[in-house]
């Protein structure tokens, strides 16, 4: 999902801009989408059941990767799940 910052520094979700990404990329059921920070899986989830994609959910908190996974799976979708420590990154940052 992306997200837009207010002029009070309050992030929000601007599901207008994520359908117009969505659609440009012809996400459909048979895309795979890769979600970084994939967060609680709001976003995820939805995104999932409007297009029929099959989405993999990225964040480096292990625990928002478990809400993310609780959320799918009380949503009947196929729970897919990955975590990352801060640590695997550290090679790829310059």
């Amino acid at each position: 999902m992306l997200f837009y910052v207010t002029k009070g520094g309050l992030i929000l979700p601007c599901l207008k801009a994520t359908k117009e990404l969505v659609e440009l990329c012809r996400i459909d059921q048979q895309k795979y989408v890769l979600v970084v920070r994939c967060g609680n899986g709001i976003s995820t989830c939805k995104i999932a059941k409007m297009y029929g994609c099959r989405i993999m959910g990225i964040d480096l908190s292990r625990a928002m990767v478990e809400v993310s996974s609780n959320r799918a799976k009380k949503e009947g979708l196929t729970e897919v799940g990955l975590d990352c420590d801060r640590e695997d990154f550290m090679g790829c940052v310059s």
